[in-house]
């Protein structure tokens, strides 16, 4: 299995922006296995409200309880766990996560209102997936928009590859599962620590690959986003592919990236950056997972950036210019 992010960056598009929030897209995890009889008894009248909501979000996650013997949780059996857990609910199944909300064991799951209730929510933040599928593999460039000024700070990305359909003649009785959780391209289930832009019209721009499994039928393959709360693990914003779509983001430069290169990484104590040819120095900020600025100096090609005081993690680092800037994940060893 590959992974790689191959870039990232924030971009601060000019010009007359009309900062206004959108709407926030729906997005139901269903926890689910092949060998509870109780999910076969409740999953089809799920599935007939899903249908009656073609724009609601949905994955299938499978996890080790009940059946740990369950194939579609065998697959993949740590991940599947892991994003159970994140919401605390490893235990019985079926269970639905809607929004970042787990619903109640006792509610319908074929009431309207479970998606309904929360159809009209608004959100700061936007998200956009051009899926390209190429050499067995699945590629997607994930676009993080502030649609309005936010004060989000860091949250937590959620980026999965799904099968559309797997026709498994379970031992439960279900032969067609819908959705299903194959594998994330962070080998983070509970989320990648992602620091959201705060100024209207910034954009993070990242990009990311999976090789395909012998098990999946890949052109059943498309790509989940969610984006949780870091806090409380409410939905900030969610989107999906389809497995069809092969729409790759025309070009990298077009959104106008600060072309900095940054090594190595990991660091230990001295991060070298080299700036594009034309530029001889901009302004670093080094913010942790918190959000939080520890550090902010000036930067020019060939004067390394001494990190040794700061204790080891995970960290963004910000090169600015007048009117670009460039953002990188850097791990501090």
């Amino acid at each position: 299995m590959k992974k790689q992010l191959l870039i990232f960056s924030m971009i601060l598009m000019a010009g007359g922006l009309l900062a206004q929030e959108v709407a926030k897209r729906v997005v139901v995890e269903h926890f689910t296995n092949s060998r509870c009889g109780i999910c076969a008894n409740r999953n089809p009248g799920f599935y007939q409200n899903l249908e009656a909501h073609p724009d609601v979000i949905h994955i299938s996650i499978h996890p080790s309880r009940p059946y740990s013997s369950c194939l579609l949780h065998q697959h993949n059996s740590s991940e599947n766990d892991a994003r159970t857990n994140y919401y605390g609910i490893l235990g019985s199944t079926p269970r639905l996560v809607i929004q970042g909300t787990p619903i109640s064991v006792s509610t319908n799951y074929g009431d309207a209102s479970i998606f309904t209730d929360v159809a009209n929510e608004t959100t700061p933040v936007s998200i956009t997936l051009y899926q390209v599928k190429e050499n067995d593999q699945l590629q997607v460039d994930v676009v993080i928009k502030a649609e309005a000024d936010n004060n989000i700070g860091t949250a937590n990305l959620f980026l999965a590859a799904a099968e559309k359909l797997v026709n498994y003649n379970a031992p439960n009785g279900e032969s067609e599962h819908h959705d299903v959780f194959r594998r994330t391209f962070t080998d983070n289930p509970q989320g990648l620590a992602v620091a959201i832009p705060a100024i209207a019209g910034e954009q993070l721009v990242a990009r990311y690959t999976v090789a395909a499994d012998e098990a999946w039928v890949f052109d059943q393959m498309f790509v989940v986003a969610i984006l949780n709360d870091a806090t409380d693990r409410k939905v900030i914003q969610a989107a999906a592919t389809d497995p069809s779509d092969n729409s790759p983001l025309s070009s990298t430069q077009d959104l106008q990236p600060l072309d900095v290169q940054f090594f190595p990484n990991p660091v230990h104590d001295h991060l070298e950056v080299r700036l594009p040819g034309n530029l001889s120095t901009a302004q670093a900020q080094l913010v942790d997972v918190t959000g939080r600025i520890v550090l902010q100096t000036p930067v020019r090609t060939g004067e390394p950036i001494n990190l040794a005081q700061l204790p080891a993690g995970s960290y963004w680092l910000k090169i600015r210019t007048e009117n670009m800037t460039a953002v990188r994940q850097i791990v501090k060893e």
